[in-house]
């Protein structure tokens, strides 16, 4: 049977009433190291410690201007390649939704 978190974290606390500073939940619980963010949470995460210049905002509507009114007149590969000027860079979707949804 599976154990509780309760009960890993009790077999593992120490003579000290701690948990060694090696102890690792997630481990216990899964076997893996790894770990995984809940949903929004790795978008928070870029927000606020990779956040975009308000020069680059501004060189991303310019982009997304360009690229809508290229898309208008049925020139889709100009319309990508202003897309691409944006996601050449290291953005998520996070960073320039607001930037698209503001034009």
């Amino acid at each position: 049977m599976k154990k509780s978190i309760y009960e890993i974290i009790i077999e593992n606390i120490q003579e000290t009433g701690k948990l060694s500073d090696d102890f690792d939940l997630k481990k216990s619980l899964t076997g893996k190291t790894e770990y995984t963010f809940a949903p929004g949470a790795l978008d928070g995460i870029h927000i606020y410690h990779f956040s975009i210049s308000d020069e680059q905002i501004e060189k991303n509507k310019t982009s997304i201007k360009k690229a809508i009114d290229y898309a208008n007149q049925e020139k889709i590969e100009k319309a990508d390649k202003e897309f691409e000027k944006i996601l050449e860079k290291d953005f998520r979707a996070i960073d320039v939704i607001d930037d698209i949804y503001s034009i």
